[in-house]
């Protein structure tokens, strides 16, 4: 949806209410940071936060875990300025995240069960102990 219209339907929310909770990039086109920009209390998933560093959200529907292994998205360290400045503006704007951080592995186990040919993402054990 366009960010225009979601700061529409916030608003209204607002007016009757109620709270407004959105994920943080499946409102595409708009970025997250237009997700925040239009007055959502609420985004969720953590790894959507990387959408605001890339030049822009890809709103064709195909699985998510495809467009996880394009190399705009990949090459995004989790300092990147673009989304620095994003968490910087949802304190500001008293937004919160649900960071939901676990749902990324799942749709990718359920994309490699489903449709292996489609997630070619490779296959990593868990994180190393830290010393």
């Amino acid at each position: 949806m366009e960010a225009g219209l979601l700061a529409r339907i916030a608003a209204e929310a607002h007016r009757q209410g109620l709270a407004v909770w959105s994920h943080a990039a499946m409102a595409g086109p708009a970025k997250p940071g237009h997700v925040v920009r239009s007055g959502v209390d609420v985004i969720s998933h953590a790894e959507h936060l990387v959408f605001e560093a890339v030049p822009q959200t890809d709103s064709r529907p195909r699985l998510m875990a495809q467009r996880w292994m394009e190399d705009d998205l990949r090459s995004v360290p989790p300092d990147h300025p673009a989304i620095v400045s994003l968490l910087k503006l949802m304190k500001e704007r008293g937004t919160i995240l649900d960071a939901t951080v676990d749902i990324l592995r799942d749709m990718v186990a359920t994309a490699r069960r489903s449709a292996p040919s489609s997630c070619p993402l490779p296959r990593r054990g868990p994180p190393s102990p830290s010393p």
